[in-house]
């Protein structure tokens, strides 16, 4: 009997994840770059410019021209890393809400959290696992989250995103 209940949510739940996460859906092929991106507006905030020296006219002009310093290098900080990736985030404990309180945390950083839920696994340790062209965003959303683990998602988890396994 038990057996069967088993089945039963067995199959309920992998319909479920199937239908939300499109898999087995016949559909026109789409560009990977449009799947899962939610448009967010990107403000650029001007960089100070530092003003250029001007010659005094109270200097004496007697004696040799004095060296200029050499202005320091001008590093560029690299762009901010986007969050527009589609995020689902799974418990793999008992810990309850576990799941919930990792998706706030995503969203109150900027992440697109579509879907929260529980399944089980063999992981041994939490990991974002991302689709081809999101490894940036899936080290990002890992940073933020304190999580070590990312790695290329073999095994279609989440068919196009970022797939966080809470373990």
């Amino acid at each position: 009997m038990w057996l069967v209940v088993w089945l039963l949510m067995v199959a309920g739940i992998l319909y479920a994840n199937f239908r939300f996460l499109g898999i087995g859906r016949d559909h026109e092929p789409v560009n990977a770059e449009d799947i899962g991106v939610v448009d967010k507006e990107t403000r650029s905030t001007p960089t100070p410019s530092a003003p250029s020296p001007t010659p005094k006219d109270s200097e004496p002009t007697t004696g040799p021209p004095p060296t200029p310093t050499p202005a320091p290098a001008a590093t560029t900080a690299p762009p901010p890393v986007q969050r527009t990736a589609r995020v689902v985030i799974y418990n793999t404990t008992r810990v309850a809400n576990l799941g919930a309180r990792t998706a706030e945390t995503a969203k109150s950083k900027g992440w697109n959290v579509v879907h929260v839920g529980n399944i089980g696994t063999a992981e041994n340790s939490s990991v974002v696992y991302y689709s081809a062209g999101l490894q940036d965003q899936a080290k990002a959303l890992a940073k933020d989250l304190g999580i070590a683990r990312t790695a290329p998602n073999p095994r279609g988890i989440s068919l196009v995103g970022l797939s966080v396994l809470l373990r």
